[in-house]
């Protein structure tokens, strides 16, 4: 596959997974039982993306394990109703037919799980979809890495992925342990714990302690309801939330989740203790500053719902006529039994809609029109004011299903305080600022794309998450409150600790490239595989391993290879 017989797009994939294994000194390479495709949504491929796989299709790449597709930008057979244009529609339909073409199944879930890609407890899979990856490790006890979106489609083409990080025994145990003092009992509660964990930690493995939940069984077939059930439904939320906020893919929860339950070392005593005492911070930083009372939209599945959370949809709204629009979004396969047991109908008599293969984060949400939202997920909540330009209100499920009932958001309760600024991971940086000092620095570091290039340093204390952070068409950091808002990356030498949030950041990096936009080089302290794939097919020169603290916004930078020069 590496040397070409079987064709430009084999190799071409081949190439990103073996540089993957380079990167992170992989003895082998996998086979795979099954992929999770990200990058789906036009909305976030644009243009670029759209051409990028069109090319991969025209040159024969071809899926040769199952592989499923994340959500796209509308529903497809009722984008009309959602509001989509006919512009949008068509070039969603062409993102489809590129996938079709390569033998991806056209699933448009982020809950594959809930659609019959199920990997079994110690399987190998090459998943993207943050929230989906997290649940695998975590709920399934499948392994996969953070596979960036273009990494998981090489994994489908070739059937392989490296083995390193969390495919490796070693790279599963906690490295926090998270110990919750605060109630945490409804959803929406572990929605906000995990947002505010991921936040706190940026990455590795949580190990929690003190959460009231019931030992679950890897396989929901053989569970669909009951507490099993609502124990993965907060699960998913958590993880979601995890993901977005951090670069969380595997987590452990005492007494709950397989691992916890059946590998005696996966909790090692030696690691360092977050301890939760109230869940405010993370309540105010997911509802944006400006005063939201009139909610124009309220969105309910977040990874996608299931169908217990329909259920509980249903029985909150028989009866009701609402005053705001109210999605649910699920996945078709899951809407056709909801159909089925007529509880789409309750929902969409009340004046809602249950809405398949697509959601908020994905939709066209700029042309559609809606202003502010309220939701139950926390990793909507995160994306939805820079992503989709819409205010935010936080909640649960009842105070959101009340709000599309009365068409505004009940404020009594919530503590009138500014949204926190993301807390920097603790890995030695010192604050951002201006460079003070026109000494030559010489650093080295491990190359992950070659280059020679040269320029200004932009330099955060903070990861940076590409999908919902740094805008493609202006090459803007739109995160609210990250230590780099409004500034711009484009032709920066751009310095950060690691990659976080979405899998479809890769894309993002492609975009912004194919844009005249992505930063003339990266430098990281540790290269995440999300950000790296972006690099690699876009071409941005990419450096790890660096002391990044040494380095200052305005610095101006050369990289050449391995070494970097500063003054």
């Amino acid at each position: 596959m590496l040397s070409g017989e079987r064709g430009g797009a084999v190799r071409r994939a081949m190439e990103i997974v073996v540089t993957l294994g380079r990167i992170y000194d992989a003895q082998r390479l996998l086979p795979i039982q099954s992929v999770q495709v990200a990058g789906v949504s036009y909305r976030n491929l644009g243009e670029a993306g759209l051409e990028f796989l069109r090319d991969w299709a025209r040159e024969g790449a071809r899926a040769c394990v199952s592989a499923t597709l994340n959500p796209a930008g509308m529903d497809m057979n009722n984008w009309r109703r959602m509001g989509v244009s006919e512009r949008f529609a068509r070039k969603q339909m062409d993102v489809l037919e590129a996938y079709s073409s390569m033998g991806i199944q056209r699933t448009c879930t982020c809950t594959p799980y809930l659609s019959g890609n199920v990997p079994k407890f110690g399987q190998h899979v090459a998943w993207s979809e943050s929230s989906a990856v997290s649940y695998a490790n975590s709920v399934l006890g499948a392994r996969t890495n953070r596979e960036g979106g273009p990494g998981a489609l090489a994994a489908a083409i070739t059937g392989r992925t490296a083995d390193y990080g969390l495919h490796l025994d070693e790279n599963r145990r906690a490295t926090h342990r998270v110990e919750v003092r605060c109630p945490v009992r409804r959803p929406y509660e572990f929605a906000a714990l995990g947002y505010l964990v991921g936040r706190e930690i940026g990455k590795g493995a949580p190990w929690f302690v003190g959460l009231e939940l019931s030992p679950i069984d890897a396989d929901p077939v053989r569970a669909p309801d009951g507490p099993e059930a609502r124990t993965r439904d907060v699960l998913k939320l958590m993880g979601a939330a995890l993901a977005s906020s951090g670069a969380v893919g595997l987590y452990h929860v005492e007494g709950v989740t397989p691992e916890a339950c059946a590998v005696p070392d996966v909790s090692p005593k030696d690691v360092p203790t977050l301890t939760i005492e109230s869940l405010e911070p993370a309540m105010a930083a997911l509802r944006t500053r400006a005063p939201v009372q009139s909610i124009d939209l309220v969105a309910i599945g977040c990874p996608h719902a299931s169908l217990d959370e329909l259920r509980q949809v249903a029985e909150g709204l028989r009866g009701a006529h609402l005053s705001s629009d109210l999605w649910v979004t699920v996945a078709r396969s899951v809407r056709d039994q909801a159909k089925a047991l007529g509880l789409v109908e309750i929902i969409e008599d009340a004046g809602g809609l249950v809405i398949a293969d697509t959601c908020v984060v994905v939709a066209p949400m700029h042309e559609i029109g809606y202003r502010s939202v309220a939701t139950n997920s926390a990793k909507l909540a995160a994306y939805a004011l820079p992503h989709a330009g819409l205010q935010v209100r936080f909640g649960s499920l009842e105070r959101c299903l009340s709000a599309a009932v009365d068409g505004h958001w009940d404020t009594v309760g919530e503590t009138p305080m500014a949204c926190p600024g993301q807390v920097a991971t603790t890995m030695g940086l010192v604050p951002t600022s201006e460079a003070s000092t026109k000494m030559p620095l010489t650093l080295r570091g491990r190359v992950i794309v070659e280059g020679h290039v040269s320029g200004l340093a932009l330099v955060s204390t903070e990861p940076i998450g590409f999908l919902g952070g740094v805008d493609p068409d202006t090459g803007l950091v739109i995160e609210r409150e990250h230590v780099l808002e409004g500034q711009s990356v484009a032709g920066r030498i751009l310095v950060f600790p690691f990659g976080k949030g979405s899998t479809v950041g890769s894309y993002t990096i492609y975009r912004l490239g194919k844009a005249g936009l992505a930063p003339r080089a990266i430098i990281n302290l540790e290269a995440e595989p999300v950000v790296a794939v972006g690099a690699l097919i876009a071409g941005v020169p990419m450096i790890d391993k660096v002391d990044i603290c040494r380095l200052r916004t305005g610095m101006h930078v050369v990289v050449h290879g391995e070494v970097i020069r500063c003054e």
